[in-house]
């Protein structure tokens, strides 16, 4: 069955173009949480979503198998049913709670359910480069246990992750100690010389020996990636689906606009962005990348297999930036404890045209010292230094060859 579906699309070119956002580097949400306990539910029903995933590629590559599309279904309506049973791990926790009881997030299981898998399939492709079938049952991964180990490693980490957050929502009050859940994916992190669940597996498969891993050094790419993903889910509990608000004038990206009447630079003024501000530092020089779409976003997405297929236009307008340290003016809050695109003003500009004026973040770069950016801080529009059309055209998860020439 083949759908039109541009906001998947769109979601899966966002998260590859500017990687994953969260608004805290560590630990996971500074703030205090709102005592909900449908959305305690919620968060048990995310974990044994996540881990039914997981395990479903855990099989595919722990066999050398392509994963089951009947396995993934099954996690699929265990957590919202696509024929709208009732019976899904969500809806049940609607049913109980009711409108009010899990409001902001009531009837949402179909949006996090979409959260959840895109995040699954990120990490299977993350930790098996270039597999195909990571939606479904197309093609067959290498046989490798060591990733497999990995797969099982982040699942345990996240569940313990999501677990305290759980209790946190059940009783009211901040998320407790992550120690122990670091500890799964940090080396040495309580000082005890211990490596940590991933770091077992890359000392007893050394890439010179007979069954290396598939990556290596990654385990702190990969807690960055979770946190962020358990932040999204924490935002979506707390204040129901978040919107960053991605329309705004090109002259001036504070300001959210209609039409281009609402801005000041004319005819064509008007336009949806492609995301936060995205810093970049390389080789002493650091550039603040604001990209907006050209044009529309069409495609098809196969929802019993994954593939896709899409064709899009953006445009980059690389900023230099005045500091390396600081490549794009950051939204800062007090105790960075402000809840990024919740459409209040919870933090500050730093920099750039907008210093010292309120702003929502919008996303954090996964580099924690790059702080939370936000379309309500733009750069310096003097510091331009290029302005660059990006074709996504023959965007798809089949291969795609291009040929070098002399106008390349």
């Amino acid at each position: 069955m083949k759908l039109i579906l541009k906001t998947g699309l769109l979601a899966a070119m966002l998260f590859a173009l500017v990687g994953p956002t969260t608004s805290h580097a560590n630990p996971v949400y500074g703030g205090s949480l709102t005592l909900n306990a449908c959305a305690a539910s919620k968060a048990k029903c995310v974990i044994k979503l996540k881990g039914c995933l997981l395990g479903c590629y855990n099989k595919a590559v722990g066999k050398g198998l392509a994963p089951d599309a009947a396995c993934i279904d099954k996690c699929r309506n265990g957590f919202q049913s696509d024929a709208a049973t009732g019976k899904g791990c969500t809806e049940k926790a609607d049913a109980k709670g009711g409108p009010v009881g899990c409001a902001p997030h009531f009837g949402d299981g179909s949006v996090v359910r979409a959260k959840v898998e895109a995040h699954a399939i990120d990490l299977y492709g993350q930790l098996v480069p270039g597999a195909p079938g990571a939606g479904g049952n197309v093609g067959t991964p290498p046989l490798n246990k060591c990733t497999a180990g990995k797969i099982k490693c982040v699942l345990k980490y996240n569940a313990c992750v999501l677990g305290i957050v759980s209790k946190a929502l059940k009783a009211g009050g901040p998320v407790g100690n992550l120690d122990k859940c670091n500890a799964i994916l940090t080396n040495n992190y309580l000082g005890n010389g211990k490596d940590s669940c991933v770091g077992k597996l890359e000392t007893k498969n050394d890439p010179l020996g007979l069954t290396p891993c598939l990556t290596y050094g990654d385990q702190g790419q990969l807690r960055t990636g979770d946190d962020a993903f358990v932040n999204d889910i924490i935002y979506g509990l707390e204040k129901g689906q978040l919107n960053m608000n991605t329309r705004r004038c090109v002259s001036n990206t504070f300001t959210q606009c209609t039409t281009d009447a609402d801005c000041s630079g004319g005819a064509g003024d008007c336009q949806f962005f492609f995301g936060s501000s995205l810093p970049l530092s390389a080789g002493g020089t650091s550039t603040c990348v604001v990209t907006q779409w050209n044009g529309g976003i069409s495609g098809t997405f196969n929802v019993e297999n994954g593939a896709s297929i899409g064709s899009a236009n953006v445009i980059s307008r690389a900023y230099l930036a005045p500091t390396v340290p600081e490549p794009c003016p950051r939204c800062l809050s007090a105790g960075n404890n402000d809840i990024p695109n919740d459409g209040v003003n919870g933090g500050t500009c730093t920099s750039g045209t907008r210093a010292g004026l309120p702003c929502d973040g919008n996303g954090e770069s996964p580099v924690p010292s790059f702080g939370m950016t936000s379309l309500d801080c733009p750069p310096n529009p003097g510091s331009i230094v290029a302005t660059l059309p990006v074709d996504l055209a023959n965007n798809n998860t089949g291969t795609v060859t291009n040929t070098l020439n002399a106008s390349s």
